[in-house]
């Protein structure tokens, strides 16, 4: 593979302390990301990524730009729209407790990133939908 990602959507993933509006709200994210990019992954902001360093040019010359969390997603999104080989892999994963992620900025955040990475897709990357 090109990339290998983790996905805490994998059934075979273990999650535990996710508290159910995180989760709700993943999966709703993860749903526009698939629709919205025509994309099949299915965890984009699980962080954990590993890329042969020969493809990183390629992908940030594609769109993966953000100096963001949404970077991590934009790096497998651009990967699948350039036809690279991914890989995905569950994860044992813990929620932290004390997270101070403020879901809604951060999900508007997202949209907005998503839209940019949308419209500044290079012209020689098919565009799926």
């Amino acid at each position: 593979a090109d990339i290998v990602y983790g996905s805490r959507l994998s059934r075979s993933s273990d999650v535990q302390g996710r508290r159910l509006n995180r989760a709700v709200v993943s999966r709703i994210f993860n749903f526009i990301v698939r629709t919205y990019l025509g994309v099949g992954i299915s965890d984009g902001m699980c962080g954990f990524k590993f890329l042969r360093r020969s493809v990183l040019e390629d992908l940030m010359s594609g769109g993966a730009v953000s100096d963001g969390w949404f970077f991590s997603t934009e790096l497998i999104v651009v990967a699948e729209w350039r036809g690279l080989r991914l890989r995905e892999l569950p994860v044992s994963w813990t929620d932290d407790p004390d997270s101070r992620v403020r879901v809604v900025p951060l999900a508007l955040s997202y949209v907005k990133a998503m839209r940019l990475l949308k419209q500044n897709r290079p012209d020689n990357i098919p565009a799926t939908s």
